[in-house]
């Protein structure tokens, strides 16, 4: 699972500020204008292949119920992490994610090492009643997840500045010939490209959101910033003609 991150525009909040001893944690942000540009994308990238392959045009369709369904995961994903980081970093926790389908499972698998806060709630694809209501049946997850971390002798960063220096590292590290960076972190795993071209002909959701953490490290005498982010994409398959045109 190769874990990459697309450059952020816009974001919303969801959470509010907490405070595990001399680590804080930020509100919980979402990417509305990274999920358009990943829709852009993604929707031009399947429909051409399923024309290629099947010689029939599909209309490729986000979907708002999905695009719930996508939150709820990712901001599961937010909420272990930082659950589960109050002793250690992102990217320690990041390295502990498995492969394949375990990583999809509560706990990614590893109720040990990944940690749910109290009251929260793992959104299980067999029993999410919002798809039973649509009449949609969830037939593929994927997902990327990312971190950064930067040091300052600054304690007041904001935000926003992590989020943008972060972006910044992370356009540099771009291939301008690329032209969305989750797609193609994506499609360059094959396991996800073939769950993508299986099921892709129809609809599907996403959901980008991000966390920062501030602590002070006493070694270096600075400030550690980290920002941990996920993207989540579910995907529902047609299987009759009904959106071919």
């Amino acid at each position: 699972m190769k874990k990459i991150v697309l450059t952020l525009f816009l974001l919303g909040f969801l959470n509010g500020l907490s405070q595990t001893k001399n680590k804080t944690y930020s509100k919980i942000y979402l990417s509305e204008t990274m999920d358009a540009h990943f829709s852009k994308h993604y929707k031009k990238y399947v429909a051409n292949y399923f024309y290629k392959t099947t010689g029939k045009k599909r209309i490729i369709e986000r979907d708002p119920v999905l695009d719930t369904v996508a939150a709820g995961r990712s901001e599961y994903s937010m909420l272990v992490f930082k659950e589960s980081s109050k002793q250690c970093s992102f990217k320690s926790l990041l390295d502990k994610v498995p492969n394949g389908e375990t990583a999809h499972k509560r706990y990614y698998g590893y109720p040990a090492i990944f940690k749910e806060p109290k009251g929260c709630v793992f959104p299980d694809k067999d029993n999410l009643p919002i798809l039973k209501r649509n009449n949609l049946i969830w037939n593929s997850e994927l997902f990327i997840q990312d971190f950064y971390s930067y040091k300052s002798e600054n304690s007041n960063i904001s935000d926003t500045d992590v989020i943008n220096r972060y972006s910044n590292y992370m356009r540099k590290n771009e291939d301008p010939s690329k032209e969305d960076n989750f797609l193609n972190g994506y499609l360059n795993s094959p396991a996800h490209k073939n769950s993508i071209q299986k099921y892709g002909n129809w609809k599907f959701g996403c959901s980008t959101m991000l966390i920062v953490s501030k602590q002070y490290d006493k070694s270096s005498k600075m400030w550690k910033y980290e920002v941990f982010a996920c993207h989540t994409i579910i995907i529902v398959k047609n299987e009759t003609d009904s959106n071919v045109y």
